[in-house]
């Protein structure tokens, strides 16, 4: 059984899309620990296909780099752009991106 999300919010569908294999590796088994479900693409092409095949997230967090220029132009209504990832990464700003994507969803955080 997963972990509750925080503050008793409904856990959110993640993908995180970043070229790096430490940041694919780590930050999911965090975002996990906070009790959402979390996705994973290498590049942007790899999750317009995640997309493509019927995957629905709440949030998109993806490397500056990582495909921009392929996730950039996505129908609002499959995903939005909510967090782009800063090396280092700022956690206080990923929980910050995590907690206005719970509010919009009408979730307390």
């Amino acid at each position: 059984m997963a972990p509750a999300a925080p503050h008793g919010t409904e856990p959110l569908r993640i993908l995180l899309v970043d070229d790096e294999d430490e940041v694919r590796d780590a930050l999911p088994l965090l975002l996990r620990r906070q009790g959402h479900v979390v996705a994973v693409a290498a590049s942007g092409r790899a999750a317009l296909d995640h997309l493509a095949n019927g995957l629905t997230v709440d949030l998109l967090l993806i490397g500056l780099v990582t495909g921009w220029s392929d996730v950039r132009g996505l129908p609002s209504e499959r995903a939005a752009v909510d967090f782009i990832l800063a090396k280092p990464l700022d956690r206080r700003a990923l929980a910050e991106a995590i907690a206005r994507v719970a509010r919009r969803r009408g979730v307390a955080a």
